[in-house]
């Protein structure tokens, strides 16, 4: 079985911007200051940054960020900029070869297909945390148990590092 990550990332982060026009100010269990609006701003300036990352590959990088324009998390023009951010990743990472040499922190992961994966993984992680919002913290069967199993070993826990990952 190959998973679609591209329409996991398209999939997950419509039930990101769901849960943020839901009750944008819930907050997230594992945290005492992340809200939903939080990480609904995290997800859409990441997908922002990425898109350009990717189009402006092998040599553009995070250093992005200190150029992105963002409204207000609060602001009535937050959603659709999020959606505009997502809908620019989605067309990098299904327009680019995934094999193409793209920036990451992480040296092995320095290609689009890298990336695409990442992405994925990302997603999913950040809905998590509304889900277990409303049903507290059993496994969610709409994600493929391959990508639960990935999520698993991607996330850090005691003495993992990111390097490690």
């Amino acid at each position: 079985m190959t998973l679609d990550y591209v329409s996991i990332i398209s999939d997950e982060t419509s039930r990101i911007v769901g849960a943020y026009e839901l009750d944008r100010r819930a907050a997230v269990p594992w945290s005492d200051r992340w809200t939903v609006a939080t990480v609904a701003r995290h997800v859409a300036a990441t997908h922002h940054v990425l898109a350009e990352v990717v189009r402006g590959r092998p040599d553009a990088d995070f250093g992005l960020f200190g150029e992105l324009q963002s409204p207000p998390k609060d602001s009535p023009e937050f959603v659709e900029w999020f959606r505009s951010g997502t809908a620019s990743l989605l067309e990098q990472l299904s327009s680019v070869p995934l094999d193409d040499e793209c920036w990451s922190w992480f040296e092995p992961g320095r290609r689009v297909g890298w990336w695409v994966r990442r992405m994925a993984l990302e997603a999913v992680v950040h809905r998590s945390n509304f889900r277990s919002l409303r049903r507290g913290r059993r496994r969610d069967r709409r994600i493929p148990r391959r990508l639960r199993r990935r999520v698993a070993r991607c996330t850090p826990g005691p003495g993992r590092t990111d390097a490690q990952l």
